[in-house]
């Protein structure tokens, strides 16, 4: 089985969206909660992980050592852990907004945007779509 994955980020002040995409073989499973895609970025051999919520509310993507939380028309709150200069372990609280999807058997697009703190205010990282066909 095979996935194809296509990220588009725009992020905050910038003009030209980043596209990544590629198709690689991907693991699907099936628990109490989630529809899961486990596969690996070919470029980087890096391992993603994919949950969709069987009632399709809750996304959780797991790419490496990062995480995100979507839940569907509402604000998910959670921490971003990135490794900066030097190896060093950096953690950020993120708030995740997801209002777009389109969902069918073998595609599954979305859209949210990210923010974080900034003293009392929000500030946007950025706006994210995610497309991922599944091929049998």
């Amino acid at each position: 089985m095979k996935i194809n994955f296509k990220s588009t980020i725009l992020a905050q002040n910038t003009d030209e969206p980043n596209v990544i995409q590629f198709t690689a073989e991907v693991e699907k499973t099936s628990n109490e909660e989630y529809q899961v895609y486990d596969f690996r970025e070919p470029s980087e051999n890096i391992r993603n992980r994919i949950e969709i919520s069987h009632d399709q509310k809750r996304i959780n993507i797991f790419a490496g050592t990062v995480y995100v939380e979507l839940l569907w028309q509402q604000e998910a709150h959670f921490t971003l852990s990135v490794t900066g200069p030097e190896n060093q372990l950096i953690e950020m609280p993120i708030t995740s907004v997801w209002n777009k999807k389109e969902f069918s058997e073998n595609k599954y697009s979305f859209e949210y945007e990210l923010f974080a703190p900034n003293g009392l205010e929000q500030m946007k990282l950025g706006d994210y779509h995610i497309v991922l066909t599944i091929e049998e």
